[in-house]
């Protein structure tokens, strides 16, 4: 079954119920094939057993998916339990572009950061579900990482990521960076109160750099 005839079979019942003369080879095509986002939603709310068996193959055969289905992705890994979380992250080799898919699995859960923090084979990716906005949930996820033995400075330094994009000039981009660890530095743990500042300092000596090249560039044009 190609993934037109998973849409033809989804949408041929208005409950999505799949005949059980094609329901193995629709489960296999819809883990082998499904790639719209719009058929994905519903069939991976409706079962979520083959979201996570979708999830698990691609993991597998190391599917550099995320460039293609990362809506799809999200969709899935919003449907699976904590439990077949716990299943993909042992599942994940310690290939580097993995990371996302790491950062997505432990979402905002802190009990899969922990899991996580303790898989010393995939330790390269431990801060990457660092990276992001500083709000409640990252601090959370922060102190996990600090209790686990990270330092100030790399916990500030994993909120940045590693690329970064924006609109308008770049010195705004880092002072908003800057703004957002304001909040830590009133924090009732002296670690995420340095963490913050470590981090501002950081986005602040961006912000610099990019305000020299910006008035450079509007002198010299380049």
């Amino acid at each position: 079954i190609s993934s037109a005839a998973v849409r033809g079979e989804w949408h041929a019942s208005k409950n999505g119920t799949i005949r059980d003369s094609l329901r193995n080879s629709w489960n296999r095509a819809v883990i082998d094939c499904l790639e719209d986002e719009y058929e994905g939603e519903s069939i991976f709310r409706k079962e979520p057993l083959l979201a996570f068996e979708w999830l698990q193959k691609r993991i597998r055969d190391k599917s550099n998916f995320l460039h293609f289905h990362k809506n799809l992705l999200d969709i899935a890994l919003q449907v699976i339990t904590l439990e077949q979380r716990r299943i993909l992250l042992d599942q994940i080799r310690d290939d580097c572009w993995q990371g996302e898919i790491i950062k997505g699995i432990v979402g905002s859960e802190s009990e899969m950061y922990r899991v996580l923090l303790q898989n010393e084979r995939l330790k390269q990716h431990h801060l990457e579900p660092l990276a992001g906005d500083p709000n409640e949930l990252w601090i959370n996820k922060a102190i996990q990482a600090l209790d686990a033995g990270y330092s100030v400075s790399d916990v500030a330094h994993a909120v940045f990521g590693s690329s970064w994009s924006w609109s308008g000039d770049e010195s705004s981009f880092w002072n908003q960076k800057a703004d957002l660890f304001e909040p830590l530095l009133i924090h009732t743990d002296q670690r995420i109160r340095e963490v913050g500042q470590k981090g501002k300092d950081i986005a602040l000596i961006h912000k610099e750099r990019a305000l020299s090249k910006e008035r450079r560039e509007k002198i010299y044009g380049y």
